[in-house]
Parts: structure tokens; sequence; C-alpha cells
């Protein structure tokens, strides 16, 4: 064997120890990170840590030592390679001065490489030249990198290190009313997805409730009203009860003692119970516990005067600081959800439509498919001068995913049962893709009224993207943007009957930028490239382009994960349809 497959055989052998490593390494810190995330761990994931880090250090050990005895066989093979070299010397060289202090330098050499291998534990054992490279070759590791213990241990390893992750994730789900499916959906498609609090009129509502219950608690305070004192204690129960959910562990004790119900009852009846000492302590501790963006927040309480507004206060924040965390753990869980987020999604389908015979046969997904096979199949006999190729499978459902965005009719109303759970993220893509179209129709009007300056332009899409985020944008909104930069007042009523004309989705202009937009959205989910600057100005889509790629991006990742989910079913039924 040559020297070249000795270092490539050692390559290989010192390779599968480090990937055996790291494997181990990752295990122990994904359990360790589930640990952490987890507010209540139990026994089982204590044991599972235990387990990880006895199996890391087993294995760290194994490799320190066959990393020696690497070490050891190259330095004995370096001994060998000497004793050969002497011997030449001493069979081939004239005695003579020149030989003996050749043969003494390699005597002290040798001495040196001696004294090594001893250190390493191993014996001098000289070896002929032709055996030496093949006596010092390390075995490399099986391809499956271990005996089938180890890799039934690593299969149990992967199953238990699932099973945490899909506790985790109901854990979560369960605290914020949303199924696991749900949850796990949205934390994989949009890696900057997190948790928010109740907006509009649920939040008005929510937030004029509490403002009149903390209100009358004040009131009955003020004038010792009989049951008061225990709706105060209740407060500082529910107030414990959130302080010691976002608060690390080190505080978990202290705030049972400072926040003991018992004796604050005790020592409101005394008249004894100073409040505003208590309250500055949860504030303390809060401080300690909250993320940084929350620091004005709770340093802001110390300012009001009543207990009753800083109790309101602190609860608002402790809601705020729950969120935080609920949304940093969602951040840690998402590694561990990529790794089977494919495999959880399709069975969690799977057992969804199982229970459903209405959905089970898929009518919506099959005619949804259909309609794209037809439309391609009628494209390619159109364009095609012979028989028209049949079309991919993979071509067939990102037709129909490019269809359903650009549809005027909402997905909400048709969208196939694969897609159940992106109605809202459908109808959001929709309306980016309809206000791109409108947007580049309505340039293109306002260059046949005179504007035809590009900065103008710019400024113009700026505008108008603007204008069509409020859901109050009438088209006489986008007519009077144009008209005021057109500056003619004689041609207004002209301006508005065009933009009128161009937001119909039966206008040519309109019909024509919306199957440019799909040109491109189509192009960029089959190769992941966004179409070149000129290309995208001579399709009228220049000023559009930053909005454009976005959509791009987003959908690119919903085609991709959803054909990667459904491709077996999806192609089952392209089959059959074939």
């Amino acid at each position: 064997m040559s020297k070249s497959d000795s270092s490539g055989n050692s390559n290989l052998f010192e390779k599968g120890w480090l990937q055996r490593l790291q494997v181990a390494a990752k295990r122990l810190l994904t359990s360790f990170e589930a640990y952490v995330a987890c507010q209540n761990p139990d026994t089982d994931m204590q044991q599972t840590i235990q387990s990880h880090w006895q199996g890391y250090g087993r294995l760290f050990q194994a490799w320190k030592k066959n990393d020696r005895a690497q070490l050891l066989a190259a330095t004995t093979a370096h001994y060998n390679g000497l004793m050969d070299l002497k011997q030449t010397i001493q069979e081939k060289t004239p005695d003579g001065p020149d030989r003996r202090e050749a043969c003494d330098a390699l005597e002290e050499q040798l001495r040196q490489v001696q004294d090594k291998i001893e250190r390493l534990g191993g014996p001098v054992v000289h070896v002929p030249n032709d055996q030496s490279t093949a006596s010092t070759i390390p075995t490399p590791p099986s391809s499956h990198h271990g005996s089938d213990d180890e890799n039934e241990q690593q299969q149990s390893d992967n199953q238990e290190h699932r099973q945490q992750t899909i506790r985790m994730l109901q854990g979560m789900s369960q605290k914020n009313g949303i199924s696991n499916e749900q949850l796990a959906h949205e934390i994989i498609l949009d890696p900057e997805f997190k948790l928010e609090r109740a907006k509009g009129i649920e939040y008005q509502v929510t937030a004029a409730a509490r403002r009149a219950f903390f209100d009358k608690l004040d009131q009955d305070l003020t004038q010792g009203v009989a049951g008061a004192q225990d709706t105060l204690l209740e407060v500082v129960a529910d107030v414990r009860q959130q302080l010691l959910k976002v608060a690390p562990r080190n505080e978990q004790e202290a705030i049972h003692c400072n926040m003991d119900l018992e004796l604050m009852q005790q020592q409101l009846t005394a008249c004894v119970c100073d409040l505003d000492a208590k309250i500055d302590w949860i504030l303390s501790v809060m401080q300690r516990s909250c993320a940084p963006i929350r620091d004005t927040a709770v340093e802001s309480i110390h300012h009001y005067s009543r207990v009753s507004q800083k109790l309101e206060r602190i609860v608002d924040v402790l809601q705020d600081m729950a969120l935080d965390m609920a949304n940093a753990k969602l951040h840690a869980l998402r590694p561990h959800l990529l790794s089977m987020a494919v495999d959880y999604a399709r069975a969690k389908f799977d057992e969804t439509i199982s229970g459903n015979p209405k959905v089970r046969a898929l009518p919506h997904t099959k005619q949804w498919l259909q309609e794209a096979y037809n439309r391609l199949l009628s494209s390619n006999s159109s364009n095609a001068l012979t028989t028209a190729a049949t079309p991919t499978h993979e071509a067939v459902v990102q037709d129909a995913m490019i269809h359903l965005l650009l549809s005027p009719k909402s997905a909400a109303e048709w969208a196939p049962e694969t897609l159940c759970l992106d109605i809202s993220r459908l109808v959001q893509f929709q309306n980016t893709a309809q206000a791109i179209t409108i947007v580049a129709a309505l340039l293109t009007l306002a260059r046949n009224f005179g504007i035809v300056d590009e900065e103008d332009h710019a400024e113009l899409a700026e505008t108008l993207f603007t204008l069509l985020k409020d859901n109050n944008t009438s088209p006489k909104h986008l007519a009077a943007e144009i008209e005021r930069r057109v500056g003619d007042n004689k041609r207004e009523e002209m301006i508005r009957t065009m933009v009128d004309k161009t937001l119909s989705h039966n206008d040519a202009i309109y019909a024509l930028l919306s199957r440019r937009v799909a040109s491109v959205l189509r192009s960029y989910i089959a190769t992941r490239d966004m179409a070149a600057p000129t290309a995208l100005y001579s399709y009228g889509l220049r000023h559009v382009s930053e909005t454009l790629q976005g959509l791009c991006e987003h959908v690119y990742v919903l085609a991709d994960y959803h054909y990667r989910v459904h491709e077996q079913r999806y192609k089952v039924i392209i089959n059959q349809i074939m």
C-alpha cells in the first residue's frame, strides 16, 4: 500500500471519529437547550442529559485513546525508517569517519524517538522496510460509524430528541391557544415568527376592562370596603404566579418568601403591610429578569403614585415579559424542528384528514392540480411545433401555486386542503401580488400622462405602496396622487376614469402586468434566481422590483416546503390525472 493510501485511510479514520464526536456533542447540546428552555423539566429530561453526557465522555475518551494509538503508530514508523536508514548506511557505505558520524547521529535520533514511544506506552519493535508502512495503517471506522449497539443507541437518542421537541412544542401551543401543527408550521416557514399580544378591538376591550378593575380596587381600598383586601391578595397571587414564570430559578425561593400570601393577609389585617416596599421589591426582580427592551417599561412603574396603578402596569409588563420568554423559546426550538419538520408535518396532515371523510379524498387539491395540469398542457400544445411535452409533477404544482396567488378570488374561498394552514399567508401574498400589479399598472398610466422621470416614478411607486397598505384607500385616493403629480386640472376626470379602468382585472394593461409578475414568480420558484434588472425594466416592473423580490423569496419558501411535505401525495394525484 502506498503512502498516499495510508494518509487517505488515516484521514478517513480521523474524520470518522470527529463526525461521531460532533454528533454526540450536538445531541448533548440539544438536550441541554431543551432542558433550559423547559420551565419545569422532568426527571426524564435530567436523565437524558446525564445519558448524553456520559455517552459523549465515553466517546471522547475512546477518541483520545485512538488518537494516541495513531500518534504511536506514526512515531513507530519513523523509528523503523531511521533503523532502515542506519542499516543501509552500514551495509553500503565504506567504513570511515563520515559513516561513523552519520551512524552516531542516527543512534541519537533513535534514542529520542524510543523515549517518545515509551512515553506513549508502546514497545519498540523494528519492522522490515517492506512491512513498515502497512503495519502503521490504522483501521478506518466502518461506514456505520460504530457498532450495531452504538447505532441503536443513536436511533434511540434521536427518537428521544424528537419526543422532547414535540413536548416543548406542545407546551408552547397549549399556553398560547394554537395547535402544535400550526405553531410548528409558522416556526418553520417564518424565521421571524413570534407570538404577539392581541391588537385592535380585542386589546382595547381587555385594556378597558383591566383599567376599570384596578380603578375599582383603588376606590375600595381607599374607602375600606369589605373584601377589598381579599381582591388585592388575589392580584398579588396572580402577580406572583406570573413572576415565577419569567424569573430565573435562583429567584424562585425569594419570590415565595417575599410574596407569602398568608403573611401578607396578616399584615394587611394589622395595617402593617408596606405595599410600596413590596412593589419596589417586585420591580427589582422584574428588572433583573426582563429583556433589555423592557427596562424602560419596568423603570417607569416607579413613577406612578397609587398602588393600584403600579399593580396594573406590573400585570401588563409581566405579560410582555412572558411573551418575550415564549418567543425566545420558539427561537431556540426552531433548529430542532428543522430536522424533523417535513416528517412531522406529513404525519400531522395524515392524522387530520384521516378523521374527516369529506376531506380525506382531497377534492379541492385534486381540482387545483387538475386545472394546473390542463393549463400547462394547453400552453405546451399552443407553443410547441411538435407534440406537446407532458408537464412534470413539480411544474404542475408550481403553476397551481402561482395561479392561486394571482387569482382575483380570495385564497380563503378555494385553497386546497394541503394549504389549509396557510390561508392567512396566502391571502397576504395575494394582496402583495395585487399591490405590485396595481402600482406597476398605475406607473404605466402615469408615464402616459407625462410623468417620465425615473426618480419621480420611484417616489410615486413608494407613495402608492403606502396608500395600498391602508384598507381605507380607494381608487379615488390613487387617482388623486397621480393628479397631484400631473398638475393639470383639465385632465383630472380623464385620470380618474383611466385609473378605474386600469384597476379592473379585465383591463388589458393590468392583465399583461399580472402575467409578467406571474412569469417572474414562476421563474424564481423553479430556479431561485431573480429576473435580471434589464428584464424587469422591459416588463415595466423596475420600480416594484424590491417588493416583487421579497414576494418571490417568501413564495419560494412556502412552495418548496409544501412540495417536500406533500410530494408523494401530489405525484399520486397528478399520475391519476395523466
